[in-house]
């Protein structure tokens, strides 16, 4: 017996070598080359320092035509901390450096056509760097979290400081014209931002940085999207829900859903392990909603319509605002001087607006003037007329009418979507009472819209909400409707004339 328990146990032993040598053999074998231990690509080095793996930067999609994303070839960006210093952009391979990258550093400010969206003003200034292969270093001037890019068909890199994190969408109170600020904190472990008793209307938003959609490096900022036109990357963040942010316009993007009219507190975070997240907090119910009226008319002898009952005429109704902008009305007609006119809801209802009745009227506009209790104007001719019912106050604003065409490439008018494009404004008659735009440049889809800052605020930013297209012989107006107009061709030489009036249209 004891014989036999021998011969098991050397069985056995012998077994357990076996195996474990087995095991050595077959185990893949580790690299233990020694180098600089983060993945091959792109990252962000202080002068005398290995980089880190937090400093990576990463291909990402750009703007792409319309409101899109698009795979851009050579294109990386980056969110990370940096501390202040002199830097170059390297590039890893097989735990060695590659490449070095630097150059000379500019800034681009003010007034500069790539600096334009937030007003140009100075505080929203970027770093510009033309790069080259062993260029100098370049100045990160403080500690902070930056946004860097680079672009490796215009060799050159962009890094802005991110200070201020703002909500903004049409749930928010401003609208999308308008931005949210969030208390924002930065430091070396990440930034953290934070509204609290905040009102969130049940409809969309986003977060952005800086007062910046993007950082805008296309060669031609009057031309669409295009990869032979340069890149514009984005700085800011959206997504199907609030727990996976997605950047900007790409295709798995779009606007945060909010599911209630209430009370939140919203917060924005990001650290380098996890990157950005955000979350809103229901923390009470909203006040409720002023109440307003479904539609408003304009009425009187000074417009077409006459002193009929409002509502009599459909053409005579007030346009709403495709921005949730409830209680906010416009429409473009013809005004005859010294006849007297007047704004009213349906059937003479609350509110009818005579010349004593609003609050207050807008100071640039043109001066309206009391005709026998009526509002009058001193100068015939097309106007639109804004009538703005929020914030417990009536005010009304009358300025002469301009309208433009906007698009991008595939557009009728094409502006690469930049908006008062002096091209594209339309000629106003006040003898024939139409406004006729300038022949169309190339074929393409059309898209037009009212300017007025009430509406669309000063920069025209929020055109689209007075947007309307030509269709089948009648003026179609988004209105708050949510969706893009219809999508009406029009061909190379072809002329829109609107008659407002009858809200008709041709297009020949």
């Amino acid at each position: 017996m004891k014989r036999t328990n021998r011969i098991l146990s050397i069985l056995l032993g012998a077994a357990i070598i076996f195996g474990v040598s087995s095991c050595k053999k077959d185990d893949p074998t580790i690299d233990q080359k020694e180098g600089i231990p983060v993945a091959d690509g792109y990252y962000m080095a202080k002068v005398d320092e290995d980089p880190a793996a937090t400093s990576a930067l990463v291909s990402e999609q750009v703007d792409g035509p319309g409101i899109s994303g698009m795979d851009r070839e050579g294109f990386v960006q980056g969110y990370m901390y940096l501390t202040a210093g002199n830097y170059n952009l390297v590039k890893v391979s097989d735990k060695a450096i590659e490449q070095t990258l630097g150059g000379t550093l500019t800034k681009v400010s003010g007034a500069d056509a790539h600096n334009t969206e937030c007003g140009g003003e100075a505080d929203t200034e970027y770093n510009l760097v033309s790069a080259t292969v062993d260029g100098a270093a370049f100045a990160v001037p403080a500690d902070g979290l930056y946004v860097v890019a680079y672009d490796t068909q215009l060799s050159e890199i962009v890094f802005d400081q991110i200070v201020t994190v703002d909500a903004i969408g049409t749930a928010t109170p401003g609208g999308w014209g308008e931005d949210t600020p969030l208390t924002t904190t930065i430091t070396a472990s990440g930034l953290t931002a934070v509204a609290e008793g905040v009102t969130l209307d049940e409809d969309v938003m986003k977060f952005r940085f800086n007062c910046r959609w993007a950082i805008d490096r296309r060669l031609d900022t009057g031309k669409d999207f295009a990869n032979d036109n340069g890149y514009s990357f984005w700085t800011n963040f959206g997504g199907q829900s609030f727990d996976n942010l997605v950047a900007g316009n790409r295709s798995d993007g779009g606007n945060l859903p909010v599911p209630e009219y209430a009370v939140y507190t919203i917060n924005f975070a990001w650290t380098a392990e996890a990157g950005f997240t955000a979350s809103i907090t229901k923390t009470g119910e909203a006040e409720p909603k002023p109440e307003y009226p479904d539609v408003m008319y304009l009425v009187g002898a000074g417009t077409a319509y006459g002193w009929d009952e409002p509502g009599t005429h459909e053409d005579a109704v007030m346009h709403t605002v495709a921005n949730s902008k409830d209680g906010l009305f416009w429409k473009i007609l013809y005004i005859e001087a010294g006849q007297g006119f007047k704004i009213s809801a349906a059937k003479w209802a609350s509110p009818n607006l005579g010349f004593a009745d609003p609050d207050s009227y807008d100071s640039e506009g043109v001066t309206v003037s009391d005709k026998d209790g009526n509002m009058d104007i001193a100068t015939s001719g097309m106007y639109e007329v804004v009538l703005d019912l929020r914030n417990d106050e009536t005010k009304v604003s009358i300025r002469p009418a301009v309208v433009y065409g906007i698009g991008g490439d595939g557009s009728a008018f094409n502006t690469g979507w930049a908006s008062k494009d002096a091209a594209t404004m339309f000629t106003v008659d006040n003898v024939a009472k139409t406004i006729t735009s300038p022949a169309i440049a190339a074929d393409g889809s059309i898209r037009t819209y009212a300017s007025h800052p009430w509406v669309t605020n000063a920069d025209d930013g929020d055109w689209w909400t007075s947007e309307f297209v030509p269709n089948s012989g009648v003026i179609e107006y988004r209105n708050n409707s949510g969706n893009d107009p219809s999508s009406i061709a029009a061909t190379t030489g072809q002329v829109i004339t609107y008659y407002f009036d009858d809200n008709t249209a041709t297009l020949e």
